[in-house]
């Protein structure tokens, strides 16, 4: 399964839409019955001119269905130690 990644522009982040997405993405966990699976981890890297949001693979059908104006892409699984876990229930997603 994959994870996946939404970038947001410094921009975007300045407009609050880290707080929209974090926002969205509780209300899709609160309505889902998996939740256990899903964890929205945000990549803890502070050099870049953007920011880095990633969605444990049992994220998959939600953020595809209800977080496609975010443009999510597939990808494989990031280094959990370079994440900062903002929703959810750490230390098992694969």
């Amino acid at each position: 399964m994959d994870w996946y990644r939404i970038t947001l522009s410094m921009q975007d982040v300045a407009a609050g839409e880290t707080a929209r997405l974090q926002d969205k993405f509780i209300h899709a966990v609160n309505q889902n019955t998996a939740a256990n699976d899903m964890q929205m981890y945000a990549l803890n890297v502070d050099d870049r001119p953007y920011s880095v949001f990633y969605f444990s693979p049992g994220c998959g059908e939600i953020i595809l269905k209800q977080f496609l104006d975010y443009q999510p892409a597939a990808c494989g699984p990031p280094n959990l130690d370079d994440l900062m876990l903002l929703v959810g229930q750490g230390g098992g997603a694969t």
